[in-house]
């Protein structure tokens, strides 16, 4: 693939890698159907509300099933003309006037009491864990994260918005949506970037138990069970993501898909900020293309990745002599993200 910016890339990951070899993946055109409303989700009742605050640009509620099997988010019938001047992405959880914080929700069975000692062991050598069995403070790498365990699920409205668009069978969905008790992992700077995305998710590792069901990025809307995550943290998965965060796309970093009321799919990938990545975005006509889109994105972000290439509004991309042009969003901004790039056919 080549663009006005510099050489050809390494190809990105296969669509078939989104399950990283296990049956816990499904098809990405498996799921069913949300809709999309605006309005506020409730605070968390963690006491961490001043820190990271859960105000939200959209709700889900279900057209045909319940919570228990959940489905696909729909774009609601009004929200193209209910753009506000600064889009805004979903979930938002931060103030509007930055980006959402870099952070992971584990979720539990129980409330978890955390051992410093025993996660610095599983962090391994130079990690520097402190503090208590309900706080903690981790230092790995020069990365700097805060870890709460808090005794109470997270709200209704958030797993409706996360829960529908993963990756995940749905006994797997049930399950995460049983959870009793979640612990907070934050990362506390700007964007993490690639070593810091996986030391966010060693972190979460680290913090296993008996009691642990798997984990959320409110970010990327990504879930993940706790074998999921297990195989996420081995060597040769962080060792591909190093040399290309396109390798954890629809894992690590988000992959959704938004109906519109009017026909077609907007597919668009969520978080690539975390890893220095640019979001993406591509109006599908049909139900067959998200395998394909997804090996699309996975080569352009790889692209972008490898060249340190900055893309645009207006620019061209040639891939595998397919011409394409980037342009910015045009309709439901709110819901794409104004600084997301819609890839379209030149």
């Amino acid at each position: 693939m080549s663009s006005g910016h510099g050489p050809a890339p390494a190809s990105g990951g296969d669509a078939d890698e989104l399950g990283t070899g296990d049956a816990s993946a499904v098809p990405l055109e498996a799921e069913g159907v949300l809709v999309l409303e605006e309005g506020p989700i409730p605070a968390s009742t963690s006491d961490l509300g001043a820190l990271f605050p859960h105000p939200i640009a959209a709700r889900a509620t279900t057209l045909s099933r319940t919570r228990r099997n959940p489905q696909t988010p729909v774009i609601g019938p009004d929200a193209r003309t209910r753009a506000p001047p600064r889009a805004r992405y979903a979930p938002r959880v931060s103030p509007p006037s930055g980006p959402p914080p870099a952070a992971l929700w584990v979720l539990y069975r129980r409330k978890p009491a955390f051992d410093a000692a025993a996660v610095a062991a599983s962090l391994g050598t130079g990690a520097l864990v402190e503090g208590s069995d309900t706080m903690l403070s981790v230092r790995l790498r020069g990365h700097s994260l805060r870890v709460v365990s808090l005794g109470d699920p997270l709200p209704e409205a958030i797993l409706e918005q996360c829960l529908p668009v993963a990756h995940l069978r749905p006994e797997q969905k049930d399950e995460l949506a049983g959870h009793a008790a979640h612990a907070l992992v934050l990362y506390q700077g700007d964007a993490p970037g690639v070593d810091g995305l996986v030391a966010l998710y060693e972190t979460a590792w680290a913090l296993r138990g008996d009691d642990v069901l798997g984990v959320m990025n409110p970010v990327t809307w990504m879930c993940l069970t706790a074998d999921m995550l297990a195989e996420t943290v081995k060597p040769e998965f962080v060792d591909a993501v190093r040399a290309n965060p396109a390798e954890s796309l629809a894992l690590w970093l988000g992959f959704v898909k938004l109906f519109r009321p009017e026909g077609g799919t907007w597919l668009v990938t969520r978080g690539g900020w975390l890893a220095g990545l640019p979001d993406l975005a591509w109006l599908a006509e049909g139900p067959g293309e998200a395998d394909d889109v997804h090996a699309m994105f996975a080569g352009i972000l790889g692209y972008v990745f490898t060249s340190g290439a900055r893309l645009a509004p207006g620019h061209t991309i040639d891939l595998e002599g397919r011409a394409l042009e980037l342009r910015a969003p045009y309709e439901y901004v709110d819901h794409l993200g104004e600084e997301t790039l819609v890839v379209a056919p030149k």
